[in-house]
This record gives structure tokens, sequence and C-alpha cells, in this order.
């Protein structure tokens, strides 16, 4: 599909424009009403804007103690070693999901993995979700690093379309640099 166009108001329009259009395969849009065409436009530059990846932090926890795990193969998961390491933790804020990423860092924002989770445990219970003020066990996929007080940080990356008006500001600033923005 092309995304060339031509958008004009509704005049004459020579043969031979229209005959190229034609044999091009560019589609001529005619409005009769001016704000019809500027909206028309608008539309058109707005669909060919690459949409924007954004990081929605959807809660956080502390690792409080650290459980290591001996599995035989039949009891792994795709992710897990072994010797698995399960991290005790304390939802400290929103809440832990088992199908968002996540990020351990330790100390002053010193990011060490980014990952997946394995298993989300509630007591004995796989679950989805743990919310604020619970403690879990989790399990991330290939890692075992973690150490009491590291903090892992639940999110998720969401591509949004940006406005035309968004896109304009962002080619004249530094913006991002293509990094996604976060969400607090």
């Amino acid at each position: 599909m092309s995304r060339d166009c031509i958008s004009m108001p509704s005049t004459c329009l020579p043969h031979q424009v229209s005959s190229l259009a034609e044999e091009l395969g560019v589609p001529v849009l005619r409005h009769a009403i001016i704000y019809e065409l500027s909206d028309r436009v608008k539309e058109l530059l707005e669909n060919a804007i690459e949409p924007v990846l954004e990081e929605i932090v959807l809660g956080a926890a502390q690792v409080q103690q650290l459980f290591t795990l001996t599995l035989n193969r039949k009891d792994r998961r795709s992710g897990m070693l072994k010797q698995t390491q399960v991290a005790g933790l304390l939802v400290s804020e929103g809440e832990a999901s088992a199908v968002a990423r996540v990020r351990v860092e330790r100390g002053a924002g010193n990011v060490l993995h980014e990952g997946r989770v394995v298993s989300l445990k509630h007591f004995k219970n796989e679950v989805k979700t743990v919310r604020r003020g619970l403690e879990c066990g989790i399990v991330l996929a290939n890692y075992s690093g973690c150490e009491p007080g590291d903090i892992l940080t639940f999110y998720d990356i969401v591509p949004r379309k940006p406005s035309l008006y968004e896109a304009a500001a962002g080619s004249t600033s530094s913006g991002s640099g293509g990094k996604p923005k976060e969400d607090g």
C-alpha cells in the first residue's frame, strides 16, 4: 500500500496529472470544503507517524529473603535452572504481575537485570498479580543474582500513537533518543 496521495480542493485536475497519478497508483482525493481537506491531510500525516514505545510502571517490590530450590527436570519450567533461586518479596507500590517485564535494581538505580517472570506465588498458589502490602515468591527467567534489599520494578512497554503536533515537536528537539518514556 502506497502512502502517497494527492489531496486537493475540488477543482479541475489537468488530464496529464490525473493520468500520471492513475498510472502510478496514487489516489487523488478531492474536497469541496477546505477544512475537510486540512483534516484529511492531518489524518494522513498522523497515520504515517510511527508509534512511540512507552514504559508503564505497574509496581515495585523489595527482596526480603532468598530461597534455593533444587528441581528435577520434570518440575522445571522454561527459564528455570536446576538450582533455582526464589526471591521472597514485599510489594511496596502498585502490584507485582506475572505477565509484566521485571527490572532488578540494586542501590541508586544500578540495573542488574531486565527480563520476565517464570513463576509468581502467593503462599503456595500460583497467581497473576499480588497487590501492594502483600508478600510473594518470584522466580525470574534465567537469573539468580538477587540479594535482600534489591528492588524489582514491574513494567510493561506499550505502543502509543503520538499526535501530529507531538511528532513535530519531537523532531525539532533531541527527544528521548528512542528510549521508552517512564510514566510516573
